[in-house]
């Protein structure tokens, strides 16, 4: 089962791995830090801890779509990376509903 984090304390970390393949997670704030991921956003950032909670989803959407175009990481591995955010999950499964009917 997908261990749920919220936005509130997610910790978007990236980098590579040793064959320089990207890589992507989301930990929580606290939990050990993995050296590979050189590059993070997300909770401990000021523009998130200034952003008002609803603004932080926006924001995460916003980073994903920076780590698609900017960085080029594969669409599907930055979503698969995402899934973990309760915030992240209800949003797709609002709009699923919303576009089914």
């Amino acid at each position: 089962m997908l261990k749920g984090i919220a936005l509130e304390s997610a910790w978007l970390r990236w980098g590579v791995d040793r064959t320089l393949k990207p890589e992507i997670r989301v930990i929580e704030v606290g939990q050990e830090i993995d050296k590979r991921y050189f590059m993070s956003w997300g909770s401990p950032n000021a523009d998130f801890r200034m952003a008002e909670p609803e603004q932080r989803l926006t924001l995460l959407f916003a980073k994903a779509m920076e780590l698609v175009l900017y960085h080029g990481y594969d669409p599907n591995i930055v979503h698969c990376a995402l899934l973990p955010i309760y915030e992240y999950r209800a949003c797709l499964f609002d709009n699923l509903v919303l576009n089914d009917l």
